[in-house]
């Protein structure tokens, strides 16, 4: 019964805090041995690919000894220097690591739907787990060519440094280095300081690559690598670890702000063995225990409420039954569990990446939440004899792919020199909503790159994506702003199969242009109801109109010119800007400038947060009330085409006026009906572009109108 009520305590008071600000992982990316990315890295993880492989990428293999397999990336040559700010000098001397890792924190915040230039000169941490450094070590070998460039590109501050450097972040920047569990200490210090409010948000990185073998050399001879280059995590022959690399990053935020969520970070810790009598690297499962149970009680979790823990699981002697047993008597020991505790160790996949190694742990994680199955450790056969867990039932290893509801995951990692980390994730349990009926109208993908390539690739996506509007609108809310570097823009419109794609170094200016009558029609705004934004604001304007007796949802259905006088037609035209204005505004964009013409003027207001909606609309409403009571029918407009506005004035009797002067060489004129068509016949025999306006009939912007101003500031008083 004690253990029931501390389940229904932690669900309440999770449920509680619910609604406060979670702290989430809203985007990640990295490089993984074999892996350019997490899309490679998850296709090789769900298909049982060791990503272990035997070359001499990095050195002769067999070198000293060492074993032949190690974890390596793909590429370590290529950075995109010019983008990134980078001089040439300084990228030829800069610590591949930071160059990929600049790379991963750029990725990793497109990743979670922002635009890297959304968050320049806020406070944002940096906390970066890295423990070798060899590159400093290569350029120290010729004295004739060190630079300065060296300290300022591969000096290990450098790491974090340059990261806030690059996107102008100003909060804590600093690099960890806790030997193995440094990239997990880097989570939890940025959990930590998002917590207490010194960050906005964090983005938390790792790297280790291996540059030169003396460091493998020194661990080889301490006895802690395998022989065969395998991690055999918890298997009965598992007698050392494979070193191996990797780089990555995580954006971390509060939820209130997250556009994306792949998981819900409940609780993190750290902590360190102290002295050993048997040594500073031999580990102690109790002081891991301890932990785990801090960060239990920390998150309000109860061990049985722990589904999965992603261990440490390098494969040794020594490291595996300390950290399995403590787990046994944590989560399994008089705990009363329907199913046993499933473990796994991406080490096994993947190898040792030291000081990254919580990144390959962490997206494992994140990638199992998101498919809703754990994928398989390799080389595990027999299970450890020191570890009684895995013989009696109680825990098991995952070592195929398997099924998994998502729940709550248990994160370990530890240093040899004794500092532990902890952390435990929580997948998100917010249903994908459905995407919108199929309306009939497009879907509109937009995007930049820094080559036409890149915009090709971009829109592939989209289309691959086409049915996910949440997808969409992530794709759409990076792109909206400009990326400094993306001379390439493109869009798509699904629906048509056509793309379209212009090279131009800068964003090009939006306007509004809101115009006045002659824009009317018979059904206007009718398909547009059909988008949820412009209903929204269709219903708020119609609201405002019922209080005056106008029903704007008749106006719109109807099929009859006779409803489009001109009371009717300035209420539609008004009401249709204001909706649109607020679907642009909902589609996050926001025009350089805005332009208002006769009637547009109003919704021209609204736009620029002058008026409100009821106001624009009830406006338009006294307007044509004012136009009405004046009886100033028999009135007519039209547009002439080739002159300027000196020139058609020149051309008009006294009774037609020069109206509008819209552009150089477009104007309006205005008067009565027959007077202004004689004008209009007289234009088109001299070859001039003339054409009537539908104005209802009045002759708008001339003195025949001006009997309506009284009636007009009356009405508008009332509003």
């Amino acid at each position: 019964m004690k253990q029931a009520s501390e389940i229904i305590l932690g669900i309440l008071t999770r449920q509680e805090t619910a609604n406060m600000d979670e702290i989430v992982i809203s985007g990640f990316s990295g490089k993984f041995p074999e892996c350019e990315n997490v899309g490679e890295f998850e296709e090789k993880l769900y298909n049982g690919v060791d990503m272990v492989t035997a070359d001499g990428r990095r050195w002769p293999m067999g070198l000293h000894g060492l074993p032949r397999r190690n974890g390596k990336l793909k590429d370590l040559s290529r950075f995109d220097a010019a983008f990134f700010g980078v001089s040439p000098k300084q990228a030829d001397t800069m610590d591949p690591q930071l160059r990929i890792l600049i790379e991963n924190t750029y990725e990793a915040i497109i990743d979670s739907g922002y635009n890297p230039e959304e968050l320049r000169g806020k406070k944002i941490g940096v906390f970066v787990g890295q423990t070798a450094n060899e590159t400093l070590d290569l350029l120290g070998r010729d004295p004739e060519m060190l630079s300065g460039y060296g300290m300022s590109g591969a000096n290990r501050a450098m790491t974090a440094n340059r990261i806030s450097f690059t996107f102008d972040f100003r909060g804590p920047s600093f690099t960890i280095d806790t030997a193995c569990s440094s990239s997990l200490v880097a989570f939890h210090l940025g959990v930590s300081a998002i917590q207490r409010g010194e960050v906005e948000a964090a983005i938390v990185g790792g790297v280790n690559i291996l540059l030169t073998p003396h460091t493998s050399l020194m661990y080889n001879r301490l006895n802690m690598l395998s022989d065969d280059g395998t991690c055999r995590a918890f298997d009965s022959s598992g007698k050392g670890y494979v070193r191996s690399e990797t780089t990555g990053a995580f954006f971390i935020q509060k939820s209130s702000v997250a556009r994306r969520v792949y998981a819900r970070v409940l609780a993190t810790g750290a902590n360190v063995d102290g002295h050993k009598e048997l040594g500073i690297t031999y580990p102690i499962g109790e002081r891991q225990r301890v932990l785990i149970n801090e960060v239990l009680s920390r998150g309000n979790v109860t061990p049985s409420e722990v589904t999965y823990v992603e261990a440490h699981g390098t494969g040794t002697k020594v490291g595996d039954p300390q950290e399995v047993n403590s787990l046994h008597a944590l989560f399994c020991s008089g705990v009363a569990r329907s199913s046993p505790l499933f473990i796994g160790s991406v080490k096994s996949n993947i190898g040792h990446a030291e000081a990254a190694a919580a990144i390959g742990q962490l997206s494992k994680v994140i990638l199992a939440m998101e498919r809703g199955s754990i994928p398989g450790n390799l080389h595990f056969e027999k299970p450890n004899p020191d570890i009684p867990g895995l013989k009696d039932g109680s825990m098991k290893v995952v070592d195929k792919n398997y099924s998994w509801t998502g729940g709550i995951a248990s994160i370990n990692s530890f240093g040899f020199g004794g500092a532990n980390a902890n952390a435990i994730l929580k997948y998100n349990s917010k249903v994908k909503q459905p995407s919108a009926a199929n309306t009939g109208v497009p879907k509109l993908i937009v995007c930049s790159g820094r080559n036409e390539q890149a915009v090709e690739r971009i829109l592939r996506k989209g289309m691959q994506h086409i049915d996910d509007d949440e997808f969409l609108s992530l794709l759409n809310e990076v792109h909206k702003i400009n990326i400094p570097g993306h001379s390439n823009r493109g869009f798509l419109l699904a629906g048509d199969q056509k793309t379209s794609i212009a090279e131009t170094p800068l964003k090009r200016e939006v306007w509004y242009v809101f115009s006045g009558m002659g824009s009317q029609w018979v059904g206007m705004g009718r398909q547009l109801l059909a988008l949820a934004p412009f209903a929204r604001g269709i219903r708020k304007c119609a609201a405002a109109l019922n209080t005056v007796g106008v029903d704007l949802m008749d106006l719109i259905d109807s099929d009859s010119e006779a409803t489009l006088d001109v009371g009717n037609s300035f209420i539609c035209i008004a009401s249709i800007q204001v909706a649109l204005v607020d679907l642009l505004r909902e589609l996050g964009i926001t025009p350089d400038g805005i332009l208002g013409h006769s009637a547009g003027e109003l919704a021209c207001a609204y736009a620029d947060g002058g008026f409100t909606a009821e106001e624009t609309v009830l406006a338009a409403h006294s307007r044509g009330l004012a136009i009405k009571s004046c009886n100033v029918k028999g009135g007519a407009m039209a547009a002439i085409a080739g002159l300027t506005w000196e020139q058609v004035k020149a051309k008009l009797p006294s009774n037609v006026y020069a109206a509008c002067h819209n552009s150089k060489d477009s104007v309006t004129i205005s008067g009565k009906e027959e007077d202004v068509k004689a004008v209009v016949k007289n234009f088109e025999a001299e070859g001039i572009t003339a054409r009537s306006v539908n104005s209802s009939g009045i002759a708008f912007h001339s003195p025949y109108v001006s009997l309506a101003s009284p009636a007009l500031v009356e009405s508008i008083k009332k509003i």
